[in-house]
């Protein structure tokens, strides 16, 4: 099936997997496609694997930004994916960036890093299996259900109830120090966890304001986002078109969702995609 499938067009996969192949119904179901140039291996039952299946991408706006910014940068720089889940942003901004750094501590998605790594021969992506918070030590991470391997997240409150394991946390600040690059974009998604990422990079963030992209899920999250980041930030809202075209609207303090937070010395980068 694996070779079956990769042999047809998007539009044909989009159809296949409307009419015949069902996410929640699968138990098992690998592929290869290429994506974005590269080689891609995945599983259906995945939520995020599926999106690349049928439809041939995933968080298309958030991925054709991060492209544009690292390819507009006269400079070498870093991309510092935080939260990098299989390896979706990581690998399609490699070539737009000198130097990509994937923070990820599921050890599951960790090997998928490294298999994606390998079979497309990219020599800039550095892979930390860890996850980031504001002060080192450990913490309980609750693994993701197979379906959904995008939830895994760290437990503040300790609780063991589920599959869960103690990962190693580091800060930020500490990975961005250990580098030469400038960090020209930030990518956070950690299921509520954005806060204390953030308060673990403030130095890097005053040094380098970078681009900073994440999910808010609140208007309260939002204003403490807000209460965070270094002074002369704009926050715009990523807002979905259609999977190849989006644009940037400055956030009100209803917008919540998808997020860029923007330095406004660096604002030229992307003012071709802000309306209104």
């Amino acid at each position: 099936m694996l070779k079956f499938i990769q042999k047809f067009s998007i539009v044909f996969r989009k159809v296949f997997c409307l009419w015949f192949l069902k996410r929640k119904k699968l138990k098992d179901f690998p592929f290869q496609v290429s994506f974005h140039g590269f080689k891609f291996k995945g599983n259906a039952v995945n939520l995020i694997d599926y999106h690349i299946l049928s439809r041939g991408c995933f968080e298309p706006g958030l991925t054709l930004l991060m492209q544009h910014i690292g390819m507009s940068c006269e400079k070498p720089a870093l991309l510092l994916d935080v939260g990098a889940n299989v390896g979706v942003h990581s690998l399609t901004c490699s070539t737009f960036y000198e130097k990509v750094i994937s923070v990820e501590p599921n050890p599951d998605l960790v090997k998928r890093l490294h298999e994606l790594i390998e079979i497309n021969d990219i020599l800039n992506i550095s892979i930390i299996s860890k996850a980031l918070s504001e002060k080192p030590g450990t913490a309980n991470f609750t693994m993701p259900p197979k379906g959904n391997l995008g939830v895994g997240k760290i437990d503040n409150k300790n609780d063991l109830e589920g599959d869960s394991l103690e990962v190693s946390i580091v800060t930020g600040d500490e990975i961005v120090s250990s580098q030469t690059l400038p960090l020209l974009f930030l990518k956070i998604d950690v299921e509520g966890h954005e806060v204390s990422v953030l308060k673990g990079l403030n130095t890097s963030l005053l040094e380098h304001r970078p681009f900073i992209a994440l999910e808010i899920l609140s208007v309260q999250k939002t204003s403490d986002i807000e209460s965070i980041i270094p002074k002369n930030y704009t926050i715009y809202e990523i807002c979905r078109i259609n999977k190849k075209n989006f644009y940037l609207m400055k956030m009100t303090n209803e917008r919540i969702g998808d997020l860029l937070l923007c330095p406004e010395e660096k604002v030229d980068l992307i003012r071709k995609f802000v309306k209104g």
